[in-house]
């Protein structure tokens, strides 16, 4: 069995009879779908369902990319091995190789983000002046009329749409787009 490590060293030739398999470290993943962003083939995909984010793997349409376009190697947190396997048929069935809860926003009360990503993030020391229980069009809009409350017109009231028809103009040119 051949390996590609999460530093991407290996560079093996790739045929269409080859036959590869991703291992995923649980412990390390925060889904945060930068492999199923880069997979050419959708042989790894990120599905979000009824406040569930899951990553799934399809064998048979791994090509095992290498280099710097490995999911191995693009993963954040290293937690992908990708093996070739030496013989064997590839599987065609879909595994889901891990999911996690996702966090709803207090205001929208959308699903938003996986809560280990959240955590992952806490680790790391990184948004911590951020509401974190928003999803990200909220967070912006209230960013926004606090800035107005506090910098343009302090002490009054700012003469602008309330919270409420900023993120429904918001929620509204985002469904415009999607069309």
């Amino acid at each position: 069995m051949s390996k590609i490590n999460n530093s991407g060293t290996e560079q093996p030739l790739k045929t269409t009879d080859e036959t590869w398999v991703v291992e995923l470290d649980v412990e390390k993943c925060t889904l945060c779908e930068a492999c199923s962003r880069k997979c050419p083939t959708a042989a790894l995909r990120m599905v979000r369902n009824d406040g569930i984010q899951a990553l799934f793997f399809k064998q048979s349409e791994c090509i095992g990319c290498t280099g710097e376009t490995s999911c191995a190697v693009i993963c954040p947190e290293k937690a992908i091995t990708l093996y070739k396997l030496e013989s064997g048929e590839s599987k065609d069935e879909e595994v889901r190789l891990i999911e996690c809860e996702m966090i709803q926003c207090t205001y929208c009360h959308e699903y938003f983000t996986p809560d280990i990503k959240l955590e992952s993030i806490e680790k790391k020391g990184l948004g911590h002046d951020v509401e974190k229980t928003y999803c990200p069009l909220c967070r912006r809009t209230n960013l926004v009329v606090k800035y107005i409350d506090e910098k343009l017109a302090p002490g009054k009231h700012a003469e602008y749409r309330s919270q409420k028809a900023i993120l429904r103009r918001a929620r509204f040119r985002k469904s415009q787009e999607k069309e």
